[in-house]
């Protein structure tokens, strides 16, 4: 794979990742920490053992993806340091995470007794794991893990409580999933053309000719085969898609793009609707529950060890290859 096609990869999926870990705080200064400190959280020190072992799972995960040697380089091109976007994405996640355990003290989370020696349990399993090299280039003690495990915990509870109250009930006609083939006529460079082919087409469709056949002879597009689900797709393409039953052919339907004429191969697929009733559900916890996190998290103070930050270069954490902290937390508490 050339080297420019690896960079693009990797900046779409940091973009696409960093949008989910915002970090909107109160004020952000860079002064009063320690050494082992990498940032304070409205007063509340987080170690920096904690961000080195979230930086080296992100680490090793490009890695193990795209090769050690990706921090060697820069893509002048895309504008795009990449050892630099994934420490802000690394510092993102672990502020995020120490911002809902904040929000569980407000909303009175407290742990068992019994949770609180699984915890253990997992950091010390992760943490014997390690190798005395790694140990001693992280600077990393059980506890850092404990405390990380520990919020790992703390934000799927904070979660689970905030949006327990959430309406779960979702119809079938609200999650249903349709199957479709459709001919696309494309109107770039003249619309009125397009309109024009795409009724022919459709009378071709209505005098009783082969779909297939004829999208394999008028179509401009390789695909032929879609799935539907509601909101995602312009309203007009929605309303006709959605009235249609098994073997109906739409009318011609248009957007800026160009002419669609659609056959309906199945009008309701049992499980893609149930997953996308699943999928409709965690979207509603997730509104609910960015009601509360959103506003409280802007109401946070934030002082980040900038000089200690700037001192970490990934290449010189070649010796660091342990990919585990995600499996050993999921292997206890999933």
């Amino acid at each position: 794979m050339k080297l420019r096609k690896i960079f693009a990869i990797i900046l779409s999926l940091i973009l696409v990742l960093s949008a989910f870990c915002g970090c909107d705080r109160k004020v952000y200064i860079t002064t009063g920490l320690k050494n082992n400190e990498i940032f304070k959280l409205s007063g509340n020190p987080c170690s920096i053992g904690q961000i080195m072992l979230i930086l080296m799972a992100e680490k090793n995960r490009y890695e193990a993806d795209f090769g050690t040697d990706i921090w060697q380089y820069e893509n002048d091109n895309l504008d795009v340091n990449l050892e630099k976007e994934i420490k802000e994405k690394a510092k993102k996640q672990l502020a995020k995470l120490k911002t809902v355990e904040l929000l569980g003290d407000e909303h009175k989370i407290v742990l068992e007794d019994e949770e609180k020696e699984l915890l253990k349990e997992a950091a010390n399993e992760y943490y014997l794991s390690l190798t005395e090299k790694e140990v001693e280039l992280l600077k990393v003690k059980e506890d850092d893990v404990l405390k990380l495990y520990t919020s790992f915990y703390i934000a799927d509870l904070v979660y689970d409580k905030l949006t327990k109250d959430v309406n779960l009930e979702v119809s079938d006609e609200e999650a249903r999933v349709v199957k479709c083939k459709y001919i696309f006529i494309d109107a770039s460079d003249d619309l009125e053309a397009a309109r024009s082919e795409a009724n022919e087409v459709y009378e071709l469709l209505v005098a009783g000719n082969d779909f297939n056949s004829v999208a394999k002879q008028y179509s401009d597009s390789e695909e032929i085969d879609a799935l539907f689900s509601r909101n995602t797709v312009d309203a007009n393409f929605e309303e006709e898609i959605f009235s249609l039953v098994q073997g109906q052919t739409s009318k011609v339907v248009e957007n800026e793009d160009g002419c669609y004429i659609f056959i309906c191969v199945s009008d309701y697929l049992e499980a893609e609707t149930l997953a996308n009733k699943d999928k409709i559900i965690a979207e509603y916890k997730k509104s609910e529950y960015e009601k509360i996190y959103i506003p409280f998290e802007a109401e946070q103070t934030f002082e980040f060890n900038t000089k200690v930050w700037e001192k970490v270069k990934l290449n010189k954490y070649s010796d660091v290859t342990t990919s585990s902290l995600y499996e050993v937390y999921n292997k206890y508490f999933k």
